[in-house]
């Protein structure tokens, strides 16, 4: 048996007298496996942190745009009595005094939400989100008008 001092790590640690080249080939095998497990692993890491930028963009993008369509929208080209007014906040959609729903998506360039299983989306129809118009009705598309903002 060799002395301690002359031994390999493999040596020490297998306390095997097996033919070198096949403890060569084995320190190979366990290397390449090392190496994958790492690169596994590092890619599992680009993976999660780029999944996790996109959710947290996602969200950002979400709660800016919501605050565009914030404020008191007003139904144009109709009589003044009979317009519809729809109140946009943080807390839902009001039209007459009444919360029709607290759960709405704003991307930019639709709004969209859904009362009593009847969707509605509306258009924007400038750049500056001032002025949209109703897409879901075929016959009737109201224009609505920002007339301040909350």
């Amino acid at each position: 048996m060799p002395k301690a001092a002359n031994l390999n790590r493999d040596q020490m640690f297998n306390n095997s007298q097996s033919d070198p080249s096949e403890n060569g080939s084995r320190v190979k095998n366990r290397k390449r496996l090392e190496l994958f497990l790492i690169l596994v692993a590092i890619l599992g890491c680009v993976v999660v942190v780029i999944l996790y930028g996109n959710v947290i963009e996602s969200v950002k993008n979400t709660l800016s745009h919501k605050k565009e369509v914030y404020g008191v929208w007003v139904e144009q080209d109709v009589a003044y009595y009979s317009a519809r007014i729809l109140d946009i906040g943080p807390d839902g959609i009001a039209m007459e005094g009444r919360v029709y729903t607290t759960r709405y998506d704003f991307d930019g360039h639709y709004l969209t939400f859904k009362v009593a299983g009847q969707d509605y989306k509306f258009q924007m129809t400038n750049s500056e989100n001032k002025e949209m118009k109703q897409v879901t009705n075929d016959h009737y598309k109201p224009i609505f008008r920002m007339s301040e903002k909350n």
